[in-house]
């Protein structure tokens, strides 16, 4: 026999007429964080929303984009349309909340006592994640002096702006089909954690990966590929033709991920990375060299005769000297 947790009626844009127990309340708004019980209110990033009369207590943020409707009305239809985060109407979680409704029940989220409420629940999820990417635009490195950061945002749309552009559609797309379980921001990258196994890819700032992949210096397949963010902040509108050409044939043609490790490109993506986090944590982290493995300069040479072809604007030229310097111990 099942047992409800709590009943909620809701007016036509959110007043709630009994409050229980329930997590997620109208606008795919949490009720125990943005609900004001005695106003009836909700709390958005932008905006206050007056649930009692459908009405924002604030201007449409986006109003020379969103003409047609006027600046304070919440959504012409609230049981189709959303707005969490006060700025512009979207589809309320459409695509995340069927997804939740065909789930199996061994994939639930945790609490989801029936399929609607699983489905509120992956419908919120996604939409959190989908502002969550979109934020990730605006990230930066917290251990770049002011400079480095404003350039570091300003860079992804002028410098990286190609890179930067596939990299939200890709990480975007993953969202809306359901393949990313959680978003973070680390050292100005959007580390997009998915699902399955499949390795990783890095496009601009979008750092994305399987299962695998976490938001921490000392997990390997992250470590790697911020390298290849390094990678695009140095060489910026040259980025896709010179590495990223290179790194996508590599890992198409390589037959293992070890053999795919030893192209140029993912040679430099390890040594950037690895200059880069030693700089900032010396001893207190790990590396995993037997993973995200440095060859001498004279392998990488023999290995890569391609690489002569770049040797006159390609600044991996100048690793070579470094790494043949600073890491005496490669394989």
């Amino acid at each position: 026999m099942m047992r409800g947790q709590s009943v909620h009626d809701y007016y036509p844009f959110g007043w709630v007429k009994f409050l229980g127990h329930y997590e997620f309340g109208a606008n795919a708004g949490s009720l125990f964080e943005d609900w004001d019980s005695t106003k009836g209110t909700y709390y958005t990033l932008y905006r206050v929303l007056d649930v009692r009369v459908g009405r924002w207590y604030q201007v449409e943020p986006r109003i020379d984009s969103n003409f047609v409707v006027s600046p304070y009305v919440f959504v012409r239809n609230p049981v189709l349309m959303s707005d969490p985060g006060g700025d512009f109407p979207v589809l309320s979680g459409l695509v995340g909340f069927v997804r939740g409704m065909f789930m199996g029940r061994e994939r639930w989220h945790e609490g989801a006592g029936t399929r609607v409420g699983n489905a509120l629940r992956e419908a919120w999820k996604s939409e959190k994640q989908a502002w969550q990417i979109l934020g990730g635009l605006f990230a930066s490195d917290p251990n770049k002096s002011l400079e480095g950061r404003v350039w570091e945002v300003v860079s992804r749309f002028t410098w990286q702006l190609p890179q930067t552009v596939f990299g939200y559609l890709w990480s975007s797309s993953l969202n809306v089909v359901g393949k990313v379980r959680d978003v973070k921001y680390m050292h100005g990258a959007t580390v997009v954690m998915g699902k399955g196994w499949w390795g990783g890819m890095t496009l601009g700032s979008f750092i994305t990966g399987d299962r695998e992949l976490e938001a921490d210096v000392n997990n390997s397949l992250f470590q790697h590929e911020y390298g290849h963010y390094l990678q695009s902040q140095d060489l910026g509108l040259s980025y896709l033709p010179i590495y990223g050409l290179s790194s996508f044939l590599s890992a198409w043609l390589s037959k293992s991920s070890k053999e795919h490790m030893f192209n140029w490109t993912e040679q430099d993506a390890n040594i950037r990375a690895k200059m880069y986090f030693d700089s900032i944590y010396g001893y207190n982290y790990t590396w995993d060299a037997e993973r995200n493995f440095i060859l001498c300069s004279s392998q990488i040479v023999k290995r890569n005769y391609g690489l002569y072809f770049f040797s006159t604007f390609n600044p991996f030229t100048k690793r070579l000297v470094y790494m043949t310097n600073v890491f005496p111990l490669c394989k």
